[in-house]
């Protein structure tokens, strides 16, 4: 099936040379800022991978960095930075 990423990012113009390639490699992709990731471990598992675009940690709520590790570690999904 097709994979499915989230791209979360305040600075759109820099990931939109990713968004293309993932776009052209026919693989679903969102883009969202820090305060629109998902909330819950649920949601994040509906993607195969998630990609921080020059968003630091300080974007993220305390609650969002430990559904992304819980994402990461109990879930197996990937994340890129």
């Amino acid at each position: 099936s097709e994979g499915r990423t989230l791209i979360v990012t305040e600075a759109i113009d820099d990931a939109a040379p990713l968004v293309k390639a993932l776009t052209e490699a026919k693989i679903s992709t969102e883009v969202v800022s820090a305060e629109q990731l998902p909330r819950s471990l649920t949601e994040l598992n509906g993607y195969d991978a998630i990609l921080l675009v020059n968003e630091p940690s300080y974007h993220l709520s305390q609650q969002s960095q430990a559904e992304l590790r819980q994402y990461v570690h109990e879930s197996g999904g990937g994340r890129v930075m």
